[in-house]
């Protein structure tokens, strides 16, 4: 029987991508077993575990979790030899009573509980990945980065509404990649993609033109481009993590009125820490209006985003606030301008349906 490579990825952000960006890749030579879009409970390991028989090379698996013990449920029921934890941050706090600390070691489960013969990927700008206990971990470990000395180090990165470009030394020369997808941030998840199938054999050449066909996972900041607006649309989730780095890309599309549209999502909770974050960050872009909203994952708790941003120095009169999306729905559409860039984050397609109704019917491009 050939090798099978069990990969197992996990993180407060960028799993998903990562491992849509892996399989693009391996799949390309590897037959591969994966888990469907962002599925990363028992019910989806265990639906790869029985299609996984001898003819498939490698299994990519998202590894999710929400509380205390899921990863280590997950690897008992598919260990993994390969491991990837993209970075530890707020997502799900609402769940863990003691912070951030708890959530690592949350995620050390995975490193706990893989094979001791493999290979571990850590990212070695994230400050609270220093938190991973990797003191028993009897495999290799290796770091991506920008920032950091690392194994696989992205540099010259320039991003646009056309995607991502990045250059890295690999097998003793400078190679460049072009990602058609928006989000610097995005320049991580493809390290650990190209980090993990490098030493799996495949040539950078093999990596750069899978890569470069890469598409935009749905619901993850994919651009709507009509004659006179935008829409960004990246409404899985609203941690504080993704939030800042949606803002990142509507900052660098948008060129004069910026409008942020945000509601929570699952697992923050009333986690002061994270909408603070989220809040002090928004008032030092160029944001142009904030509207927030309560859904059916946090009520009016979510204004506290927007109380620190106005603390922070935000505009009063520029913030909203709105207890359902029919009331925003019809105020946003008289407030609506030609040149407005919209970014709506973590409020759920249902949403994203509706205020594209704002808009032309069809847009001239969509990036997604």
């Amino acid at each position: 029987m050939q090798k099978q490579e069990i990969i197992a990825i996990t993180g407060n952000a960028g799993k998903t991508t990562t491992k849509e960006m892996l399989a693009c890749i391996i799949q390309k030579k590897w037959k591969i077993v994966k888990t469907f879009s962002n599925g990363n409970s028992p019910y989806f390991i265990k639906k790869c575990v029985k299609e996984l028989d001898e003819s498939y090379h490698a299994a990519v698996l998202e590894y999710g979790m929400q509380k205390s013990g899921d990863i280590a449920e997950l690897c008992q029921i598919l260990q993994p030899n390969i491991g990837i934890i993209t970075n530890v941050g707020l997502s799900h706090i609402g769940s863990f009573k003691d912070g951030i600390k708890a959530i690592a070691a949350g995620k050390t489960e995975l490193i706990k509980n893989m094979l001791s013969a493999g290979k571990l990927y850590l990212n070695a700008d994230d400050e609270n990945s220093k938190l991973l206990d990797t003191s028993e971990y009897a495999g290799t470990i290796i770091y991506i980065g920008i920032k950091n000395s690392s194994a696989y180090h992205a540099h010259d990165i320039f991003s646009s509404e056309n995607g991502i470009k990045f250059k890295m030394n690999l097998d003793n020369a400078v190679c460049e990649f072009q990602i058609p997808i928006l989000g610097r941030h995005n320049v991580y998840n493809a390290l650990f993609a190209i980090a993990v199938s490098h030493q799996l054999g495949f040539t950078p050449f093999e990596i750069k033109t899978a890569l470069a066909s890469f598409k935009a996972v749905y619901l993850r900041l994919n651009l709507y481009k009509y004659e006179n607006y935008k829409l960004i649309d990246d409404t899985h989730n609203a941690s504080p993590e993704s939030t800042i780095a949606a803002i990142d890309v509507l900052c660098e599309i948008g060129k004069a009125n910026n409008i942020l549209i945000l509601a929570a999502s699952h697992g923050q909770g009333n986690c002061d820490e994270g909408y603070i974050k989220s809040g002090k960050y928004i008032a030092s872009q160029k944001i142009s209006f904030l509207y927030t909203m309560e859904n059916k994952y946090a009520g009016p708790e979510i204004k506290q985003l927007s109380a620190a941003a106005i603390e922070a120095g935000f505009p009063p009169d520029r913030v909203m606030h709105f207890k359902n999306i029919s009331d925003f729905y019809l105020h946003f559409k008289k407030q609506l301008t030609p040149g407005a860039t919209c970014l709506v984050k973590g409020a759920g397609t249902y949403f994203v349906i509706r205020l594209l109704r704002l808009f032309p019917l069809k847009p001239i491009k969509c990036f997604a």
